[in-house]
């Protein structure tokens, strides 16, 4: 199953099981025009005008910001689902804030089933950093270049307080032409990090993005793209990747990715480097090579 349509049948199962509560608290309280009709009327309005108003919320920059935009989600999905259970079920206050209440009880003990069975097939990741940018964007800001080409920036973030000093020695990748340029680093990101969904009911192709364990610390979880598969000949030359003799061609989604061999300095001739994978190694790359610690470095991932 490919992650669009896990992805699909999550949320076709989120909204069914949905449906069903809201359809037993109206049952139970009883209301008068209870109906499965109405129940999904209720639980699609409600997700309708929850994805808008987080979409208004999502635009929060700081962390105070963040937080009472929270806060004020939550209050907002509480009164509109009170108003829509009275305004499409009808009955009085106690009844519906009845319904309300055994919605809310019954709905949290279906979340967390949700949640848990979610992780069985999938799961979730930010990426913090730039290594896959501009495909996969860490925290950044956007700058727009005189001929119209965008630079992505990478910028800490927040929540490490390990990263580069604002103004110090950073870099940007042109998104149109994957071209590496420094810069100094911003004080602060405009845009948050790329989230990606994991589905773990697939084996990566070549050309994914895929998820792994750090080699080195197992404990840490990396995202990089699937490039060289086990026993094939892998070189570095010519800012591609050769495999067996023939030059790999990414595909037109990803852009021109340039890679550099880790060989490579900067001023000098790029001189080519060459790995041969085991019949149970992959090598894995970022897309902005210029600035990924990968397969090159710490060798391939089994």
């Amino acid at each position: 199953m490919n992650s669009l349509l896990l992805l699909a049948a999550f949320l076709t199962l989120s909204i069914l099981l949905q449906v069903g509560v809201q359809y037993i608290s109206a049952r139970i309280c009883p209301l008068p025009k209870r109906s499965w009709p109405r129940a999904c009327v209720v639980v699609l309005a409600r997700i309708i005008l929850g994805v808008l108003a987080f979409a208004v919320a999502n635009q929060a920059t700081t962390e105070s910001e963040s937080l009472q935009a929270g806060l004020g989600l939550i209050a907002f999905d509480v009164l509109i689902t009170i108003g829509l259970i009275s305004r499409v079920f009808g009955g009085r206050l106690v009844p519906v804030l009845g319904t309300w209440a055994i919605n809310f009880l019954l709905g949290g003990i279906l979340a967390l089933g949700l949640v848990f069975g979610f992780r069985e097939f999938g799961a979730t990741y930010a990426m913090s950093a730039s290594s896959m940018s501009p495909n996969l964007r860490g925290y950044h800001t956007i700058e727009v270049l005189p001929d119209g080409n965008h630079l992505i920036v990478a910028a800490n973030d927040p929540a490490d307080p390990r990263g580069i000093h604002a103004g110090g020695a950073s870099g940007g990748i042109v998104a149109e032409t994957y071209e590496y340029r420094q810069k100094a680093r911003p004080a602060e990101h405009t845009h948050p990090a790329d989230r990606i969904l994991c589905n773990k009911t697939k084996f990566p192709n070549r050309w994914e993005a895929t998820v792994f364990q750090y080699p080195p610390e197992p404990t840490i979880i990396y995202v990089k793209r699937l490039v060289g598969l086990p026993g094939e000949r892998l070189e570095f030359r010519d800012a591609a990747i050769w495999i067996n003799g023939e030059k790999l061609i990414p595909p037109d989604r990803l852009g021109p990715i340039r890679y550099s061999s880790p060989m490579e300095e900067v001023g000098r001739e790029p001189v080519p480097f060459e790995v041969v994978l085991g019949p149970d190694e992959y090598y894995l790359l970022g897309d902005n090579t210029q600035r990924s610690a990968d397969s090159r470095f710490w060798g391939p991932v089994k």
